[in-house]
């Protein structure tokens, strides 16, 4: 997390060589922003997801995933794999 404000001062001072935002403190951004003007700064709308390669692509990943599940099979992308070693340990005991 930045401070937009401060990283415009940062690049534009060169304090900081170089930036890439895609998420800013207001949205869209504010057409009077700071960074607008500056060269060392690229700038992109957040919707990097929003492509229908990227959709299709996470809508597949879903599939999959849940595929594994009523497989009996442990996700793949398991984000808090030790809450299911967890309750693995509390139900084979």
């Amino acid at each position: 997390m930045i401070n937009q404000g401060d990283l415009a001062e940062a690049l534009e001072k060169r304090s900081i060589a170089f930036a890439g935002l895609d998420v800013f403190a207001r949205e869209p951004i504010d057409p009077d922003d700071p960074l607008l003007e500056l060269e060392n700064v690229v700038l992109s709308p957040h919707i990097a997801g929003g492509s229908a390669e990227a959709l299709n692509a996470t809508s597949m990943a879903v599939v999959m995933e849940v595929s594994r599940v009523l497989r009996g099979e442990v996700p793949r992308n398991l984000v808090n794999r030790d809450k299911l070693e967890k309750l693995d340990s509390l139900t084979t005991s």
